[in-house]
C-alpha cells in the first residue's frame, strides 16, 4: 500500500511540477513580449520628430500649390501586429486601449502620407482638385495634432501609466 501511496504521490508532484513549469514559461513569454512591445513603442517615439518635420515640409509645400511626396518610412508595427494577440488578454483594459489607439494614430498617418500624393495626382485634372487641396490641408493639421496626442500617450505607456484613452474610469464610476 506505501508503494501504491508514494506513486500516486510522484505522479502528483510530477503533475505539479509540470504546471509550474508550463506557467512559468508562459510568463516569460508575456514579459518577453511585453519588453519587445515598449522597445517598439521606443523606436517609434523616436520617429516622431522626422514623421513632423515631413508632415510640416507637406503642409508647407501644399500651402504655396506645391507636391511634396509623402512617402517615408513606417512606423513600426512588427511586434504589436504579430505578437500582442497572443498576450493583450494579460493586459489591463487601459493598456489595451492605449496601445490599440496609439497604433491607429501611427497607421492612420503612414496611410495618408504615402496615399496623399498619389490620390492628389490622380484628380489633377479634375474640377474637386481644390477640394482635395483644402481636405489635406485640414487634415495635415489635424495629423500633426495627433501626433503631438501620440507622443504624449506613448511617453504616458512608456512611464507605466497608461492613459485612459477611452475614459473607462469615468463611465464606470458613474
Amino acid at each position: 500500500m506505501s508503494e501504491a501511496v508514494i506513486g500516486l504521490l510522484g505522479v502528483g508532484l510530477g503533475f505539479i511540477l509540470a504546471m509550474g513549469y508550463q506557467e512559468w514559461k508562459d510568463w516569460r513569454h508575456q514579459r518577453k513580449i511585453r519588453k519587445q512591445l515598449l522597445q517598439e513603442l521606443r523606436a517609434n517615439l523616436s520617429m516622431l520628430p522626422e514623421k513632423r518635420r515631413n508632415l510640416e515640409a507637406m503642409l508647407d509645400a501644399l500651402k504655396q500649390t506645391k507636391l511634396l511626396s509623402g512617402e517615408s518610412v513606417r512606423f513600426c508595427s512588427i511586434i504589436y501586429g504579430s505578437l500582442y494577440p497572443s498576450v493583450c488578454e494579460h493586459f489591463s483594459i487601459k493598456e489595451r486601449n492605449s496601445l490599440h489607439v496609439i497604433y491607429e494614430y501611427l497607421r492612420v498617418v503612414d496611410s495618408t502620407m504615402s496615399k496623399y500624393c498619389d490620390h492628389v495626382m490622380e484628380n489633377l485634372d479634375s474640377h474637386n482638385l481644390q477640394i482635395f487641396v483644402r481636405m489635406y490641408l485640414i487634415q495635415f493639421g489635424d495629423l500633426l495634432k495627433a501626433l503631438s496626442d501620440v507622443e504624449d500617450l506613448i511617453k504616458h505607456h512608456l512611464s507605466g501609466t497608461p492613459t485612459d484613452v477611452l475614459k473607462l474610469e469615468r463611465l464606470f464610476k458613474q
